[in-house]
């Protein structure tokens, strides 16, 4: 049974179609992007599966349960967790304090225990600190664990958020355009990373127009082209797909071919 099962899924704002009958299964243990020109319907879905958007027809199920009802707050509760575009950590606080934040979904202590300084808390809290510095690990942060988030280099932020994303142990990932703004360099480390992720046993679920760093992790890759399917398989096939090079690549004219040749 797939982890993440989207089935005939449609949404549209004000008459404008995002997306019209989407469906496709992500397995456990998978690296599935998401790729498509501007306007494709990349965001839309993504927040479908997220539970920003309920859609106008179709289904959406995780590890077998239907999430329809479910707020973006009750789906990470159940496994989801997402990074966004825009960076979101938590400027003034170190490093280490907004992977720790991350940990409250899987913290049982409340309020009360916390106020009365109860020995359970003091436990959870050094547990807290050594599992961050573990994901901190992982995205190759370790070192800078007591430094101010918003001191970091860009490229660092990014993988920052990543880090606070998996300490709330998600078992699907879903990352929107973590290439984005990158260097090239930065977008080699932010590759290894992501398998380094999925190795792990974490699914994850990529949109993004890094082409390269797409076709280099993913196990499969799914197209999207004013809010439909064009075509779902491996990188190879879907980059040899002529109507994905087409749609996405572009493809040359006649006319531009022989102004090519002429000059």
């Amino acid at each position: 049974m797939a982890l993440l099962d989207v089935t005939n899924v449609s949404l549209a704002f004000g008459g404008v179609k995002a997306l019209s009958e989407i469906s496709f299964a992500v397995n456990e243990g998978e690296i599935f992007s998401i790729i498509g020109p501007n306007g494709a319907g990349k965001t839309s879905l993504f927040n479908v599966v997220g539970g920003v958007y309920i859609p106008d027809q179709g289904e959406v199920h995780f590890a077998g349960d239907n999430l329809r009802d479910l707020s973006p707050a009750k789906r990470a509760a159940r496994g989801i967790q997402r990074t966004f575009q825009n960076l979101q950590t938590l400027q003034s606080m170190t490093v280490l304090e907004n992977v720790m934040v991350g940990m409250h979904l899987r913290q049982s202590s409340g309020f009360i225990s916390a106020l009365l300084g109860l020995p359970r808390i003091h436990e959870e809290n050094e547990f807290a600190v050594r599992a961050s510095m573990e994901f901190l690990k992982t995205l190759n942060l370790e070192h800078l664990s007591r430094q101010q988030a918003g001191t970091l280099p860009y490229g660092a932020q990014k993988r920052l958020e990543i880090a606070r994303a998996l300490a709330a142990q998600p078992k699907l990932l879903l990352l929107d355009e973590p290439a984005a703004g990158l260097n090239p360099q930065e977008t080699i480390e932010m590759a290894e990373v992501i398998r380094r992720i999925a190795k792990q046993g974490t699914t994850v679920l990529l949109v993004e127009h890094d082409m390269r760093l797409v076709m280099d992790v993913s196990d499969r890759v799914f197209v999207l082209n004013f809010g439909r399917a064009l075509a779902c398989g491996t990188a190879k096939q879907v980059s040899s797909n002529p109507e994905v090079i087409e749609a996405y690549l572009g493809v040359e004219t006649p006319e531009e071919n022989s102004r090519a040749a002429v000059n």
